[in-house]
């Protein structure tokens, strides 16, 4: 469980049959049935991308895209925002990037 718990902060996106290969190369004799069970045991999911994310809902109003007919030609005329969420070892935090979109710079 302690290995699996390491594996879990190091390599959050492995799945069972990689994560029984490296048990089993480091000499721990289990399978895949078992890393399956400590896995749900220990509630890790692995991290991938599922599908239909965004399900649109077709009665609220749709907000329309200012940028759409607009050339960006110069730096600071368009800046973005991205936020993303990141899964600590204690809890989580949020990183905030503002981007300049003619240059992909990242402003703050």
């Amino acid at each position: 469980m302690r290995k699996l718990d390491e594996l879990n902060f190091k390599y959050p996106f492995y799945g069972e049959p990689i994560l029984t290969q490296w048990l089993l190369k480091d000499g721990y004799k289990i399978s895949s049935r078992r890393v399956r069970r400590l896995m749900k045991l220990i509630d890790w999911r692995t991290i991938y991308r599922e599908p239909k994310t965004t399900i649109s809902d077709k009665t609220s109003y749709k907000y329309p895209y200012l940028l759409k007919d607009l050339k960006i030609v110069r730096m600071n005329q368009v800046w973005a925002i991205d936020i993303t969420y990141i899964t600590m070892e204690r809890g989580f935090m949020y990183l905030v990037a503002i981007i300049d979109l003619h240059s992909r710079f990242v402003v703050n």
